[in-house]
């Protein structure tokens, strides 16, 4: 996808066109990251949430972000460090929880 990444709830920030189980929600209040795998060099994967870096991982590393007033999922992003389609990608699991 393109280098500037999307929030959540838009699939510009994914290969995916759609997610692959469940139903992303308006309000987002549990968000979970796992940086599984690399192609090519991509250093790490950050969590931003309006605009504030809230977990920088490497591969093999994952976070949980409880988000207790709720943040709108369009505000949710990911960033891969270095991104070039085929190339340096990552493979991410996101798990979104929310109402």
């Amino acid at each position: 996808s393109a280098t500037s990444a999307d929030g959540l709830n838009n699939s510009g920030w994914t290969e995916a066109s759609a997610t692959t189980d469940g139903t992303i929600p308006t309000t987002a209040h549990v968000v979970a990251v796992e940086y599984v795998k690399t192609l090519g060099t991509v250093a790490s994967v950050s969590v931003t949430i309006s605009s504030e870096v809230h977990a920088v991982l490497t591969l093999g590393e994952s976070v949980v972000i409880p988000l207790s007033s709720g943040e709108a999922v369009a505000n949710v992003k990911i960033h891969a460090s270095a991104y070039s389609d085929g190339t340096n990608e990552a493979t991410v699991n996101v798990m979104m929880a929310g109402v």
